[in-house]
């Protein structure tokens, strides 16, 4: 007989790894996947599934792992467990001594629990064992509560998916976006009347983000946002496709008519000056346009999307991305881009990095997401002989293969459909300069011929083209892959892989380098302070110990989020672990206290949904006023005893 089945380091953990789930903006049918598995490998059940109740209250399989659907279907023992679920609405343990025989299939214990959301039910999870387990109190109420959590998490996706507005800029969302274009693509096939769609991309907001932070950036979205609905009708639709990406849908109008609108609003958006930390900033954007007709597929809105996106990119956005450098302060813009820490790795860094630049040779950069390979790209480049030429970036992991081609290598006129006339690609563009592939282990294989053709040969052909054109471009090429892993899996060529492995440079994880993590966080103090016009004198004990402890999954990258966000927040003086918002308990909250926090949370979602309505917030959550009222003030009492 299994003694225990969950302790209280298991339930933390598996708390973190849900949340860490749950995190990853999933649907609630992936997350649903997601949970069904995480229970199956943490608890070692054999047998599990999900059925998702319908709107006639029918339970219909979502999903199963090591059953069958016919088994779940007619065998009368499971259906009879499902039952008093359904019946009850609460968790059922069932345990068996000795083992029960379902056709041939040996039990001993089945754990089935519902999820109920706005007091209905929502769908159950269902999981067997040939295990024993004998439950203590302590077992039951921690399953209880690990089954409370996944409650209030749906809730969170219902929630979430229940919008359809963006929550930063306050145009419609994504999700809205693709319900509209059915509808259009309906209204074309019965009144044989086109809508159209206009795509607008910011191609310089990476660049305003990294010098003045991520705040600066939502706010540039925000104000955007705002400029844009001031350009277009009434009943035109404006959306955030996500990042610095931008959809307007133009209902029954023609594609000739949506052209003159395009040509109107790039005029309006090159005069606007947007005002942030005290300088005017101008954006650069691509505008696409694609009409939707009867014969349009909605099933492919998304890759039609993309491809709008990325074919409406020509030479002027790649010259764009280097001529913000001269709208923001030249002494900000020089300070990011050195490379800072005083331990003898960040010594051996900068030699390296001095040296591979006066060499025309291709470098490789290794290291994971946030350790600081794109600034030492741009380091490479502009302390080599090339600097005054153009230093391009491509990310091979976001742009579709079908599109990576005609990215890299640019295309003739008639080379597909759709391509009027010629396109010169990155690497023709950057002729004398340096192309950065960043994450180079997603370029397909195809591609990686190509690109080894180009750095041995100097030479390549257009997509479409019979004449080889010459070309001198230094590749600095970065991956968060084990390129050798990736050759002897048959995902790399292993040719490529030697010509980069010349010249390599690994960069190690913050959490390597606890020397260089209070150096780097002061530099950011110093660059950051003016930009936000305050006056911080440092950092207290309290949060140099928390800096030190915490492991820093983001790197670098975070690190400095994490100080703009301190800088933001504080108001003494001197930074605290608070304004840094890294959970530097000394004690672990215990099961109750977990709780409830989540229950704050979940009521806070709510309120953020229905902007502080809350008869909204408390009908959303299926609990009376009262209740709502309630259950917040129990809440916050409780929180504020512990």
């Amino acid at each position: 007989m299994e003694k225990k089945i969950i302790n209280e380091d298991k339930y933390f953990s598996l708390i973190g790894e849900i949340k860490s789930h749950l995190e990853e903006n999933l649907s609630s049918e992936e997350a649903l996947n997601k949970l069904l598995d995480t229970f199956i490998i943490h608890f070692k059940f054999n047998r599990g599934f999900v059925l998702l109740c319908g709107e006639n209250k029918r339970l219909n399989i979502h999903t199963t792992r090591n059953i069958q659907s016919e088994e779940i279907e007619t065998e009368p023992f499971i259906q009879n467990v499902i039952n008093e679920v359904t019946m009850k609405h609460q968790m059922v343990i069932k345990e068996y001594t000795p083992s029960k025989v379902i056709r041939k299939q040996t039990i001993g214990t089945i754990i089935c629990f519902p999820v109920i959301l706005r007091k209905k039910l929502y769908c159950i999870f269902y999981f067997d064992t040939v295990k024993i387990y004998k439950f203590t109190k302590f077992e039951k109420n921690a399953l209880l509560s690990l089954f409370y959590f996944i409650t209030l998490n749906l809730e969170k996706i219902n929630l979430r998916e229940s919008g359809i507005k963006d929550h930063l800029t306050s145009l419609y969302n994504r999700d809205y976006l693709f319900t509209r274009i059915k509808e259009e693509h309906l209204k074309a096939k019965r009144f044989k009347e086109s809508s159209c769609l206009i795509s607008i991309n910011i191609t310089n907001f990476k660049r305003i983000n990294e010098i003045f932070g991520y705040e600066n950036g939502n706010l540039i979205l925000m104000n955007f946002s705002q400029f844009l609905k001031g350009l277009f009708r009434e009943y035109d639709l404006l959306f955030h496709y996500g990042g610095d990406k931008f959809i307007v849908l133009l209902p029954g109008t023609s594609l000739k008519d949506a052209e003159k609108t395009a040509i109107r609003i790039r005029k309006k958006i090159e005069n606007q000056k947007f005002l942030l930390s005290g300088k005017e900033i101008s954006l650069n954007t691509t505008i696409g346009i694609m009409e939707i007709t009867a014969h349009f597929d909605p099933t492919k809105t998304a890759e039609e999307l993309d491809k709008l996106f990325l074919l409406s990119k020509t030479s002027e956005h790649h010259k764009s991305l280097g001529e913000l450098k001269g709208q923001v302060p030249q002494e900000l813009a020089h300070k990011i881009e050195m490379f800072v820490g005083t331990s003898e790795t960040a010594n051996s860094l900068r030699q390296l990095i001095q040296t591979f630049s006066s060499l025309h040779t291709s470098v490789l950069l290794i290291g994971e997401t946030g350790t600081g390979k794109d600034l030492v790209a741009k380091l490479l480049h502009e302390l080599s002989n090339r600097k005054d030429k153009p230093f391009l970036t491509i990310e091979c992991a976001a742009v579709p293969e079908t599109l990576l081609e005609s990215e890299l290598f640019g295309y003739e006129k008639g080379a597909f459909t759709g391509a009027y006339k010629c396109k010169h690609g990155l690497i023709e563009i950057a002729q004398n300069g340096t192309l950065y592939l960043d994450n180079i282990n997603n370029l397909p294989l195809s591609l990686q011929a190509k690109i080894l053709r180009a750095i041995e040969e100097k030479s390549f052909l257009r997509l479409g083209g019979e004449k080889e054109l010459k070309v001198d471009v230094r590749i600095i090429a970065s991956t968060t892959k084990d390129l050798k892993e990736e050759v002897k899996a048959g995902r790399f060529r292993d040719d490529l892989f030697q010509r980069l492995n010349i010249l390599t440079i690994y960069l190690p994880p913050l959490r390597n380098r606890k020397e260089d993590i209070i150096p780097i966080a002061e530099y950011f103090l110093k660059i950051l302070c003016p930009a936000y016009k305050k006056f911080i004198k440092g950092l207290s004990e309290e949060a140099k110990k928390a800096l030190l402890s915490y492991e820093w999954p983001g790197n670098v990258r975070e690190l400095k989020y994490r100080i703009e966000r301190a800088i933001i927040h504080n108001n003494t003086g001197i930074i605290e672990p608070q304004d840094l918002g890294i959970e530097f308990k000394k004690t672990p909250l215990s099961i109750k206290e977990h709780l409830l926090q989540l229950q704050l949370e979940l009521i806070n979602e709510a309120l953020v949904l229905h902007n502080g309505n809350i008869s909204k917030a408390a009908k959303e959550l299926g609990i009376s006023r009262t209740t709502f009222y309630k259950v917040l003030k129990h809440t916050k009492s409780q929180s504020l005893k512990q």
